[in-house]
């Protein structure tokens, strides 16, 4: 059984509960008191983000203090930018939800909706806040704003004349009425009233407005002078030492802008800024090591050096200093593992180490947090682009070029992102547009000989390499290419030449099999033989020169020889596509089927995303009768690319012809006509199910298709005469089946075809 406590005990303990209750709950407070004390401290020091921090602070403390949300908002706004402007929206929302009262919050949510553009709601902040407070200073100005954005600028006008009159103490309602001058085309107007401010009112921001009119009325001299006597009076004034840095790079007078910079930096050493602005003016002069050498001081001597670490690392890998930046990125990604930018460095370290596969999630990252970045976008192109997703690539160009119209690199991998897939016109297209503007880009003869040599303009392509090659001697690739479109237009010596010419410079398979194509088309095996036997000599290792040898044996009719250089590419790598690829086609023109079967499969465990393999597996199933294995195959295709149009029309057939799901048939049929609407094989295969289906009007429409694009093809005939038949057109029915057997008289069907003439007698 518990003892109780003695009275007096009882009392003592009583008393010091309640002491550390009252101690809490006043240490609470003080703690709240203190950290907006400091963050108001911080504000007026224009430490913007200590400011936001103190404030977070207090607001964990008491959360449904609307004024403390209300001074992160200005902190937030202070802050400025795409990540802190809409977090100040919310703690202005969240100030006005607490308190509805809070009439500055509810004015500068007013501020923010005519910002966006939502003139109509910004007006309705205003007139709300003016209910309660007629000579609310702030919502009359925005009340102003509205109707300026209305282009009612003379109620504007009135508005703010009566309300500087009202208010001769603040400089607000002039500063306002100065832009509205100026919103309204009135320059002169905007200066003068700006030059009564300043007259009795030495503070900055009137000084700043000032000089930004004189730059829009490109009034340089004007805005400098304004500038520096505004300084001779606020010697330490960052904004308007970083202004007149700007003016001085404006005009490009990089020594001045130098000084300027350096002034800056004096003025406020813990702030980054002036570090920044120094080593860009540094840097664009051509002085790229004092640049790095001040981001290093800044990094040493600010407080806020994270923006400085990663410019620093952004230095090192244009620079090519990979260790340095690996460093440099690793102490940014410390501070904070998901930081958007130190991703986006560490990608862009990884595409210059030649790892793209590393560098895709960072790169991807970046571009989540920042899709209007048309140099993430870019990057992200380009490793997608190195990893053989084309695709994706494309539309990360294509982002970047509508970003950024004028950005040269992503123009020109746009136009080969287009090529890589196959859309030609927009790939020449993209091409022109970047020609137009830069005719001497690097590598742009050279795309625009590959897309004219796709389009078939052989002869433009030659123009195009022979420019190319005339300024890159030494580019092996050039020439291979000239000597391919040379071969094109029938001009094999010149071809050979050149082709000789690139593997001179650097011996490469696409040079040598270019050669040998050349030997091979003339029918000289023995030259060819030579030539790739004495590459063997020089490289014995090297597996794909024997899928060459055994092309050049199997052209020159030694099918033996061509089986075993195969199969010696394949002994040396036995991860080597191609040289299953060419000993299953080896196979397959011997009418080896099941020997043709095992090399294909081979080849699709080595790659299993090789379409075209199972494209061909399925075709020499289906040839020696292997139906369900065909089936399989195009299966196996579909799932690589839904809408391949070949497979589908395949297997759709097979499904209609071989026992199936004849609704499965025509949804794939189907498919395949809206990716290949002009291929006659398709309609026959679509039309003949349609057939089935007792769809004899559709049936008859693709069919008649099919025909005029292939009139000799007996089965074609056949097939539409027969749907003639059941659609009751008797005398074409008729006539299409007595031209299908006229063609050939053993086609399959056409003994039903025979039938059914019979029965139209």
């Amino acid at each position: 059984m518990r003892q109780k406590l003695a009275a007096g005990l009882y009392a003592r303990v009583l008393i010091l509960a309640l002491c550390l209750l009252i101690t809490s709950c006043g240490g609470s407070e003080r703690k709240f008191t203190k950290h907006i004390e400091k963050g108001n401290e911080y504000y007026a020091a224009s430490h913007y983000k200590e400011a936001a921090i103190e404030f977070k602070n207090a607001i964990q403390i008491k959360p449904d203090d609307a004024n403390a949300h209300y001074s992160l908002g200005l902190a937030y706004f202070r802050l400025g930018g795409p990540s802190y402007l809409p977090a100040a929206f919310k703690s202005f929302s969240k100030a006005a939800e607490l308190n509805p009262g809070h009439l500055d919050a509810q004015t500068k949510i007013g501020e923010f909706l005519l910002l966006s553009r939502d003139v109509e709601k910004a007006v309705q902040q205003a007139e709300l806040v003016l209910a309660k407070d007629k000579g609310h200073l702030d919502a009359t100005i925005l009340l102003a704003n509205t109707k300026a954005a209305k282009r009612k600028f003379a109620e504007a006008k009135t508005l703010l004349t009566a309300l500087a009159e009202a208010h001769p103490e603040s400089t607000k309602p002039r500063l306002a009425l100065s832009t509205i001058h100026l919103a309204s085309g009135d320059k002169a107007a905007a200066i003068d009233v700006l030059k009564k401010v300043i007259a009795s009112d030495k503070s900055v921001e009137p000084r700043l407005a000032l000089s930004t009119m004189y730059l829009l009325d490109n009034n340089l001299p004007a805005a400098e002078e304004t500038l520096n006597n505004a300084i001779s009076e606020n010697p330490k004034s960052t904004a308007l030492l970083g202004s007149l840095t700007n003016l001085y790079i404006i005009s490009r007078r990089p020594e001045l802008a130098a000084q300027t910079a350096e002034k800056l930096i004096a003025a406020s050493e813990d702030k980054p800024e002036g570090y920044m602005i120094l080593a860009n003016i540094q840097r664009a002069s051509g002085n790229a090591q004092k640049a790095r050498e001040t981001l290093k001081k800044g990094i040493e001597q600010s407080k806020e050096h994270l923006q400085l670490e990663k410019l620093l690392a952004a230095d090192y890998i244009e620079t090519r200093e990979a260790g340095e930046a690996s460093a440099t990125i690793s102490k940014i990604l410390e501070k904070d593992p998901k930081d958007p930018e130190g991703l986006f460095l560490r990608g862009r370290l990884l595409m210059l180490e030649r790892k793209p596969s590393e560098a895709l999630p960072d790169l991807k990252a970046y571009v989540e947090a920042n899709p209007r970045s048309p140099l993430g976008q870019y990057f992200y192109g380009l490793a997608n682009m190195m990893t053989g997703n084309a695709a994706v690539a494309k539309t990360a160009f294509s982002e970047a070029v509508t970003l950024a119209p004028q950005y040269n690199e992503a123009s020109f991998m746009l136009a080969v992102s287009y090529l890589e897939t196959g859309e030609v016109k927009l790939a020449d297209a993209q091409a022109q547009k970047l020609q137009s503007r830069n005719p001497s880009y690097p590598g742009l003869n050279m795309l625009m000989g590959d897309i004219r040599s796709r389009q078939g303009r052989h002869a433009e392509a030659i123009r195009y390499f022979e420019a190319h090659t005339k300024n890159n001697p030494q580019d092996a690739k050039g020439f291979v290419k000239l000597g391919a479109a040379q071969r094109a237009t029938g001009n094999l010596q010149q071809a050979l030449a050149n082709a000789e010419k690139s593997f001179s410079i650097a011996p490469d398979d696409e040079a040598l099999a270019l050669a040998l194509s050349i030997d091979l088309s003339s029918r000289n095996y023995e030259r060819a033989l030579s030539r790739i036997n004495g590459q063997i000599s020089r490289t014995p290792d090297r597996a794909e020169l024997y899928i060459l040898l055994g092309r050049v044996h199997s052209a020159a009719g030694d099918n033996a020889k061509a089986e075993q250089s195969f199969r010696t590419a394949i002994e040396k790598d036995g991860k080597l596509f191609q040289a299953y690829v060419a000993l299953g086609g080896l196979y397959s023109r011997k009418g080896s089927l099941d020997d043709a079967i095992k090399q294909y499969r081979e080849s699709v465990r080595v790659n299993p995303r090789a379409l075209p393999s199972y494209m061909i597996i399925g075709m020499l199933s289906e040839k020696k009768g292997d139906f369900i294995g065909a089936m399989e195959a195009y299966k196996k295709a579909l799932e690589i690319e839904p809408k391949f149009a070949p497979a589908a029309n395949n297997l759709a057939w097979l499904y209609s012809e071989k026992g199936g799901n004849i609704d499965m048939a025509l949804t794939l049929a189907e498919t395949a006509k809206e990716q290949l609407p002009n291929e006659p094989a398709i309609s026959d295969t679509l039309g003949w199910i349609y057939y089935k289906k007792q769809a004899y009007l559709k049936a008859v429409s693709h069919l008649k298709e099919s025909a005029a694009a292939l009139p000799n093809e007996p089965s074609i005939r056949y097939h539409l005469g027969m749907a003639y038949y059941k659609k009751g057109d008797t005398a074409l029915a008729r006539q299409e089946l007595k031209k299908a057997l006229s063609i050939k008289s053993d086609f399959e069907g056409a003994d039903e075809a025979r039938k059914t003439l019979a029965a139209l007698k």
